[in-house]
C-alpha cells in the first residue's frame, strides 16, 4: 500500500473540520451542564422559596402558606360524591369532621386551593360521631412523598382564654367550588351544654370540617361541624346557630398514639 503525503492545504482544512467537531462539542456539553444546573436550581427553587400560593385570598392577618394546608376532600361511594372540608395537623395527618368521611379504612380526594395539588388520602381512624358530636372528628393520612411544608402546618390552641366576642375566620371551601373561602365572625357562645364554641361566622354546604381560627392568636380554637339542629314533631329544624368543636376536646377524643405527630401551639 502506498500512503500519499497531505498537502499543507489538506492539513488545514482537516484542522478546521476537527476545529468544529469541537466547538459543537463543547457548545453542547456546555448547554447540557447548564440544562442540570437549571434544573437543579429551579428544584432547589421549588422547594425552598416557590410559594404556589402566594396569590391566594386568605385575609392579611393569616400567613398565606395556610392556603396549601387546607383541602377539599371529596369522598366518593357508591356512585355518590360528597365534599367537606379539611386542615394539616402535621407533616402527613390532616383533621375533618366523620361525617365528612363516615368510614375509615378508606381512601379519599383532597384538593388544595384552585386545584394547585391533588393528593390521594387514607381514612386512619374516625370517631363515634353518631353517638357524640364532640367525636366528630376524622385522621387521614397522606402519602410520606407529600409531606407537608412545615409552614402548612395549623398550630393548635389549646389555652383557656377564647373569649365571647372574640373574632375569628373560617377557612373551607363551598361545595362545587374549587377556590378556598374564608368567612369572618365572632364567638357567641361559650357556654352551651354540650361544649361546642358558638359563632356567627357564616359558614356554607362543605366547610365541615374546616378550621376555626382566633385573629388575635392566629390559631386553630375549633373545627367547623355543623348547624344547629333540632326536631319538632317529625321535622327536623335547621336553626341557623353555627357550631364549632373546641381543639381541647377534639385532642382529648382522638387516640393518644396521634399525639406526637401532631404540631401543637402551646
Amino acid at each position: 500500500m502506498i500512503l500519499r503525503a497531505r498537502t499543507p492545504r489538506e492539513l488545514e482544512r482537516k484542522r478546521n473540520l476537527l476545529k468544529k467537531v469541537n466547538g459543537v462539542m463543547t457548545f453542547f456539553a456546555i448547554l447540557t451542564i447548564v440544562g442540570w444546573l437549571g434544573i437543579l436550581g429551579y428544584s432547589i427553587y421549588a422547594q425552598f422559596w416557590y410559594d404556589p400560593y402566594s396569590k391566594s385570598k386568605v385575609p392579611v392577618p393569616l400567613p398565606r402558606s395556610w392556603a396549601g394546608g387546607v383541602f377539599k376532600i371529596e369522598v366518593s361511594e357508591g356512585g355518590n360524591v360528597s365534599y367537606g372540608t379539611g386542615f394539616s395537623i402535621g407533616p402527613q395527618l390532616v383533621i375533618t369532621n366523620g361525617h365528612v368521611v363516615k368510614k375509615q379504612k378508606i381512601y379519599v380526594k383532597l384538593y388544595t386551593d384552585q386545584g394547585k395539588e391533588i393528593i390521594t388520602g387514607y381514612v386512619l381512624w374516625i370517631g363515634n360521631y353518631k353517638r357524640n358530636v364532640l367525636e366528630d372528628i376524622a385522621i387521614i393520612s397522606i402519602a410520606k412523598k407529600r409531606i407537608r411544608n412545615q409552614k402548612q402546618i395549623f398550630p393548635l390552641y389549646r389555652g383557656d382564654e377564647i373569649k365571647k366576642l372574640d373574632r375569628l375566620i373560617a377557612l373551607g371551601f363551598n361545595s362545587g367550588h374549587k377556590n378556598l373561602s374564608y368567612v369572618p365572625g365572632q364567638v357567641t357562645s361559650l357556654t352551651r351544654q354540650d361544649r361546642l364554641i358558638q359563632h356567627n361566622a357564616q359558614i356554607n354546604m362543605g366547610f365541615s370540617g374546616s378550621p376555626l381560627i382566633a385573629t388575635k392568636n392566629k390559631q386553630v380554637i375549633g373545627i367547623v361541624v355543623a348547624e344547629e339542629d333540632k326536631t319538632v314533631g317529625k321535622q327536623r329544624l335547621i336553626t341557623g346557630i353555627k357550631l364549632a368543636i373546641p381543639i381541647k376536646e377534639v385532642l382529648g377524643n382522638i387516640p393518644a398514639n396521634y399525639g406526637p405527630h401532631i404540631g401543637i401551639m402551646r
